[in-house]
């Protein structure tokens, strides 16, 4: 049977010598988690998310036309999507295949009122996001409204959330005029999942997309994307089971950083700092083997961009000219 956080929290303790370090204990069970989540991509922690292609609701960089290039919102807790992880059908059943692109290669791309076709790239600003406020509130399934939260501080409509309670892929956001003192109010009402009171949530400034070429159709889009997991809620005494499955590699993790806190020399031992790439042996060895690769063929695909029938490959025909 899996342990929770609280357990996981008390064995690192006690490995670590400083069992009454909780509210430590706590923080540092977090801090692994995020860094496992930041640093490595594992299958586990993926969302799917789902949208339409629709007109801009803000003009494409200088250009002040608003075209379907975007920005489109992801969710709040987007991290990142793997090139074969993002299609479009703009006919019902077949999916079309959209290449990531650095956004310095999308501002370099014709932009034209009137100029829409199937997209051909994907990329994404994750500059706009960050992280405003964890706190935890009560939920009720299917309402929107999250109320009894420990402070609403610093948060603006417009900003999403994510969290125990919230569906993944979610793109609910705060509605206008809906932050009080104890809550607020989601714009997608259907997002929050569950009911009950001390729900984990984290508000952010969303992440946003852009296509190129403009979508000529309101097509829809889906993206398997690595998103950035909620933080535990009093990790010290919660009996939530961590999304990494790993267990023993997540106690000496936690173990480790609590070791560098009591400035102890094991911490070399468990956090890896002493070995080569700075990853102990044991999770050099999980990595080998973390999605599982093994029961299937891999193949070794060309960058798209450069190969293939893409229409976007042909030499441009017209010449254009500023004055």
């Amino acid at each position: 049977m899996p342990l929770n956080a609280a357990q996981i929290c008390q064995l690192a303790g006690n490995r670590a010598k400083v069992p009454g370090f909780a509210a430590d204990q706590g923080a540092c069970l977090n801090l692994a988690l995020q860094w496992f989540a930041q640093r490595y991509d594992f299958e586990v922690n993926k969302a799917p998310f789902n949208f339409n292609f629709t007109g801009a609701t803000a003009p494409i960089g200088n250009l002040q036309a608003q075209l379907a290039s975007g920005p489109f919102t992801l969710p709040a807790d987007y991290l990142r999507a793997k090139r074969g992880d993002i299609q479009f059908y703009p006919v019902a059943g077949y999916p079309f295949q959209l290449t990531p692109i650095d956004l310095n290669e999308f501002d370099h791309q014709w932009q034209q009122a009137g100029f829409q076709n199937y997209p051909v790239f994907w990329a994404t600003d994750t500059s706009l996001r960050r992280d405003v406020l964890t706190t935890t509130g009560s939920t009720t399934a299917g309402s929107g409204v999250i109320v009894n939260m420990l402070t609403t501080a610093g948060l603006t409509a417009g900003m999403g959330v994510y969290g125990d309670a919230i569906k993944l892929g979610s793109v609910a956001q705060i509605v206008a005029g809906s932050i009080t003192a104890t809550g607020v109010t989601l714009s997608v009402p259907g997002d929050v999942l569950s009911t009950g009171p001390g729900a984990s949530l984290t508000f952010a400034v969303n992440p946003i997309a852009y296509v190129w070429p403009p979508a000529g159709g309101a097509y829809p889009c889906f993206v398997r994307y690595y998103r950035i997991p909620p933080d535990i809620a009093n990790p010290a005494s919660s009996t939530a089971i961590p999304w990494f499955a790993f267990q023993d590699t997540l106690v000496d993790a936690v173990t480790g950083r609590l070791m560098h806190e009591s400035d102890d020399a094991r911490a070399m031992q468990f956090l890896g700092e002493g070995a080569p790439n700075s990853v102990p042996t044991q999770m050099r060895s999980l990595l080998q083997m973390k999605d599982d690769y093994n029961n299937r063929a891999r193949t070794v695909s060309l960058d798209r961009r450069r190969f293939g029938p893409g229409w976007s490959n042909l030499p441009k025909s017209k010449a254009t000219f500023g004055f």
